[in-house]
């Protein structure tokens, strides 16, 4: 079994990938968006375990891992991992480290991944919450026009 860690971010992933010993076997930095680190665990030895950061984006990161892993993908709880690694120090390549190091001790601190319907309805509301907020600040603009009738 192989354990990777991976320090996502929108244009840059640093990925470390543990033995199953613990012992890094390899380190990398994938550029490019989220297709890209995809493209790249796809040719990461097998089996696998990842671990990464709850951010924006994880749900639809976690739908694609979760087909390429043996095991279960992880989502790490960002503010729990902060908790536990409190370091003056902090790289991305660190971090990575890190998630995998956790992820190989089995102490990494979940996350509930919703599913992808919920997510879907979770988008929804906060879409139309945006137009309602929307609607009502061209309202108040429209009222503060001077000979305005309110």
């Amino acid at each position: 079994m192989h354990y990777i860690g991976m320090d996502v971010h929108a244009k840059v992933t640093m990925i470390c990938t543990l033995d199953d010993t613990g012992k890094r076997l390899k380190e990398q930095v994938v550029k490019g968006p989220l297709t890209e680190v995809v493209a790249a665990l796809r040719r990461a030895p097998r089996p696998f375990k990842v671990c990464y950061e709850a951010s924006c984006g994880y749900g639809w990161l976690h739908d694609q891992l979760k087909g390429l892993a043996v095991q279960v993908v992880v989502v790490a709880h960002p503010g729990k991992v902060r908790m536990i690694f409190s370091a003056k120090r902090k790289t991305d390549r660190i971090d990575a480290r890190k998630l995998a190091t956790l992820l190989f001790l089995d102490q990494v601190p979940l996350v509930q991944v919703p599913s992808a319907a919920r997510r879907g309805w979770r988008a929804l509301i906060e879409y139309r919450h945006r137009l309602v907020a929307r609607r009502t600040a061209v309202k108040n603009m429209l009222r503060a026009l001077p000979g305005a009738v309110a």
